[in-house]
């Protein structure tokens, strides 16, 4: 999921300005992607538990076990991809002058989702900031590995350009303030 390919309340609201609007509107849309894992999870085991208990006893329908395919969720909402969804709630708190809140967000979705570069450069340049080199070394290191992964992808001279800057930074050749 990109900027361009998500398009609902959240995403209005960041691209609007309205950050305070978009961060609780993200953060929405972390839990609902985050509801629709736990319920694939228990539809999965419930497929698993309910065909073992029906070979064990044939008068036990699988449909008690099953979890709804259909989650209702709000309009205008978007249900996926739970580490994008905190990478722009962050991207939301930095603009509202929270950076505490936005490096618990960053390193959550990196947590989520090992793709998310600009999350990366953004924690290493809020290291940098803190006077935490090694920190910034090993979220210089994560992007050189993403790099490494994205042979021909269409991202990659923008994580390129990512971690020459940080290197930069990390060298002393560009300044932070």
């Amino acid at each position: 999921m990109s900027w361009a390919s998500q398009s609902d309340d959240a995403m209005a609201a960041f691209r609007a300005g309205r950050y305070d609007a978009a961060e609780a509107a993200f953060l929405e849309n972390a839990k609902c992607a985050l509801r629709q894992e736990r319920n694939l999870t228990a539809t999965v085991d419930a497929a698993r538990f309910g065909t073992r208990q029906q070979n064990l006893d044939p008068t036990v329908s699988t449909a008690a076990f099953q979890t709804p395919t259909n989650i209702p969720q709000r309009t205008g909402q978007t249900c996926t991809q739970r580490g994008f969804q905190l990478y722009m709630a962050g991207l939301s708190q930095i603009q509202l002058g929270r950076p505490d809140d936005a490096k618990k967000s960053f390193k959550k979705a990196t947590s989520l989702s090992k793709t998310l570069y600009d999350a990366h450069y953004k924690l290493g340049l809020m290291a940098l900031l803190e006077g935490d080199h090694k920190m910034a070394e090993r979220q210089l290191a994560k992007i050189e590995s993403i790099l490494t992964r994205c042979h021909a992808c269409a991202a990659r001279q923008e994580i390129s350009d990512r971690q020459a800057h940080l290197q930069k930074a990390l060298n002393g050749d560009v300044r932070l303030y």
